[in-house]
């Protein structure tokens, strides 16, 4: 994203739809009690819109918000996304679809579009640029399950996977391999480029593995889930 101020510095710049511009431009029309609360309440929420609707982005968002929160204590986050994917990916109550949010968006201080960048990933510089810690779990994985389940596809600015790798992988885990399933229930390991899910079953815990071929970026799972492990094909 390009280079700018840090969120603490610039969280206090609106939005020209920002309901506190809009009082601002009221001129000498006092402010009643009602009124500051509402600027005191509007003026902390901070929205970033993810303007690609990728799944990845949204779940690495969804997890690092804790972080985000513990950072910037007084600030609300919202993430602007589509309905269907809050819906599918399960994300927490503070993401927002678009349609609700032209309906409020004079309820957010500011307004952010997380820019997408081919060359580095838009989340990670986020954070770095905010001071916001990556790491959401430094714990070893238990394995409990019994499926080694792999993932091909990747929405993000990486290469999925194609059948050669796939038979890498094979000769590494065996040929049992559960490819592309709905869901990793009873999952023993889960495999896969960085996507949403591999960020997923990492936050469950379970043993995750992030193939790094074909000029695949891993570094922001890895940072974020310092205890799982990488393939390099």
């Amino acid at each position: 994203m390009s280079d700018g101020p840090r969120l603490s510095e610039n969280f206090f710049i609106l939005s020209t739809d920002s309901a506190i511009l809009s009082l601002l431009e009221e001129g000498s029309s006092p402010l009643t009690c009602s009124t500051i609360e509402m600027i005191s309440k509007t003026i902390n929420n901070y929205c970033i819109y993810i303007p690609s609707n990728n799944p990845e982005h949204c779940m690495q968002l969804n997890l690092i918000a804790n972080n985000m929160k513990k950072k910037y204590q007084d600030i609300n986050f919202y993430f602007i996304t589509s309905k269907d994917m809050i819906n599918n990916l399960k994300l927490s109550d503070n993401f927002i679809d678009i349609e609700f949010f032209n309906k409020n968006k004079n309820q957010f201080g500011c307004i952010e579009q997380l820019e997408i960048n081919p060359k580095t990933d838009p989340v990670e510089e986020f954070c770095k640029k905010n001071e916001i810690e990556l790491c959401v779990d430094n714990d070893y994985p238990n394995s409990s399950g019994s499926k080694i389940v792999i993932f091909t596809k990747s929405n993000n600015c990486k290469k999925s996977l194609i059948d050669i790798d796939i038979n890498k992988i094979k000769r590494i885990f065996g040929n049992n391999l559960i490819i592309d399933p709905d869901n990793f229930e009873n999952a023993k390991y889960v495999i896969g480029p960085e996507c949403w899910q591999i960020f997923y079953s990492a936050s469950k815990k379970i043993p995750t593995y992030v193939i790094t071929n074909n000029g695949n970026y891993a570094g922001l799972f890895l940072k974020m889930f310092p205890k799982q492990k990488k393939i390099d094909l």
